[in-house]
């Protein structure tokens, strides 16, 4: 199908990235229209109680990867084209010294940088900060004795603000 399609990529490898960009570029034309940033790896250790190896793994899943797909994608970005990047209420109240908050701050930022320097390109840049979702991620990380479901404040609601920009660059032709 021309002008639709994914392609899923291991991206914390700048070499993986690349390929990634170009395979779908060439696929699609020579060009990019969307770019999603979606990507995260989170562990509860607290800030100074994580280890370096896990230090960098966290930034390089959860901060790094987006910063190397939108590096390599940008090129092959037109007027119109769009990035989004999905961080996470974490970046704005986090936990207690969460690196997995640290990360998702950083792609709050990194999408403020990109908007203003793509902006003017007519390349809009986004993110769409998702709240709480109820997982078996979510399950394990509860303390004992914690509660065994969503909190009524975190369970599917239609209708609601769920999804609001952060940020954009201004819209083609402005």
């Amino acid at each position: 199908m021309r002008g639709r399609g994914a392609l899923v990529t291991g991206a914390t490898r700048g070499e993986h990235c690349r390929r990634a960009v170009t395979v779908c570029a060439q696929r699609f034309g020579g060009r990019l229209d969307v770019l999603l940033n979606n990507v995260a790896f989170g562990e509860r250790s607290g800030l100074f109680e994580v280890g370096t190896d896990d230090w960098d793994r966290l930034m390089g899943v959860s901060l790094k990867s987006a910063w190397l797909m939108t590096r390599h994608a940008e090129p092959m970005m037109r007027e119109g084209s769009a990035i989004v990047n999905i961080p996470s209420v974490g970046a704005r109240r986090p936990g207690p010294g969460m690196v997995y908050s640290v990360a998702k701050a950083g792609l709050d930022h990194l999408t403020k940088g990109a908007a203003s320097t793509l902006g003017p390109r007519g390349i809009r840049v986004n993110c769409l900060p998702i709240g709480a979702i109820w997982s078996s991620t979510a399950a394990r990380n509860i303390p004992a004795g914690g509660p065994r479901g969503p909190p009524p404040r975190h369970r599917p609601r239609h209708g609601g603000n769920a999804l609001r920009p952060c940020v954009r660059g201004p819209a083609p032709g402005q």
